[in-house]
């Protein structure tokens, strides 16, 4: 047996993780309807997964957990168990609302983008919501629009969290707005693509912090994917070329997330899974919101095929990294113990 075979052989399974951001139908649509009535096809998704292994991780929005459907459908799932519960924030539904303009009520903003203490009054507020009305203490933590910056480690840490899986590596939201006259989105462009350590002062940079980051699953498979993967770090907030790489499809990146859209097809989700278990990847990370379960509950799929296909696309492909790539369904906070 030669060593790349003996490597081969001691090479553990990885973790497998499915987070879901468990939040109130069609967020997208403006204004959204503030129902939650996503909990239902959510719960039968649940059961599937109890009966195939699989442990999801449901991240809780405020809007969920303070709705009466929502919350008594939470509830029975616990019951069933087989699942972990963390906290999802978006700003704009949770209080406490502290602009005057209700810039932090009605603009949609990154998480990030708010002073540090009203981001952990809301951290508080959604962290309470799910204790006091569920019983569980969430120590797993995603942000709402993906919006992460080392400012929101302290107050996450101070509430006992001890995992975030906020960051999309390689992939920069610098052009979507949240707060009138802020920044954008952030930039993930140099992110590990790995669980790390982050920095206190570089969301993107591994340093000392005690809580850990799981990015979701995205990469860049296939010939010369490490000579692609430096490439894109370097000119990926080039709008002109990456706009022509991603069109020609040399630089377009892969998530595993089984949502509709150009390339997400299950072919292609295993492909990126076989990808990162080949270069020894610890974690496999696949999300999507709990809302693309329900017909219309989401832009992405409005119609009941579209459903079917979007439901198709994640067992066929939890399928394969279950059975083919022999990766252990664990929960979020159990990925990195």
């Amino acid at each position: 047996m030669d060593a790349r075979a003996r490597t081969e052989e001691k090479r553990l399974p990885p973790a497998l993780v499915i987070t879901i951001d468990v939040e109130p139908d069609n967020e997208w649509g403006r204004p959204p309807p503030g129902t939650c009535h996503n909990i239902r096809p959510l719960e039968a998704f649940h059961e599937r997964c109890r009966a195939q292994g699989i442990t999801p991780t449901y991240l809780l929005s405020y809007g969920m957990v303070t709705d009466g459907e929502a919350l008594a459908g939470l509830a029975r799932i616990l019951v069933q168990g087989g699942c972990e519960i963390g906290a999802h924030l978006h700003p704009w539904e949770t209080p406490p609302f502290a602009y005057a303009d209700g810039a932090d009520n009605g603009a949609h903003a990154f998480p990030h983008e708010l002073p540090e203490e009203l981001f952990e009054a809301k951290l508080a507020t959604v962290t309470d919501a799910i204790v006091s009305r569920l019983g569980v203490r969430p120590v797993s933590y995603r942000a709402g629009r993906w919006g992460m910056s080392h400012r929101c480690l302290g107050p996450l840490i101070r509430q006992g969290y001890r995992v975030d899986t906020s960051v999309t590596p390689l992939y920069s939201w610098h052009r979507q707005v949240g707060l009138p006259n802020g920044d954008g989105g952030p930039a993930y462009l140099t992110a590990p693509q790995d669980p790390y350590h982050p920095s206190p002062h570089d969301i993107c940079l591994p340093g000392d912090s005690p809580l850990w980051e799981v990015p979701l699953t995205i990469g860049l498979p296939g010939p010369l994917s490490a000579l692609r993967t430096r490439i894109h770090r370097v000119t990926g907030s080039r709008v002109l070329f990456s706009r022509v790489a991603r069109r020609s499809g040399i630089l377009r990146l892969q998530w595993l997330q089984p949502t509709r859209g150009i390339g997400r097809t299950t072919e292609a989700l295993c492909r990126l899974a076989r990808h990162f278990v080949q270069r020894g990847a610890p974690v496999l990370n696949m999300m999507f919101h709990s809302s693309e379960l329900m017909e219309g509950g989401s832009p992405y799929h409005p119609t009941a095929v579209e459903v079917a296909e979007f439901e198709r696309r994640i067992w066929d492909t939890l399928s394969y990294i279950c059975t083919d790539l022999r990766a252990r369904p664990v929960r979020l906070c159990e990925s990195v113990a």
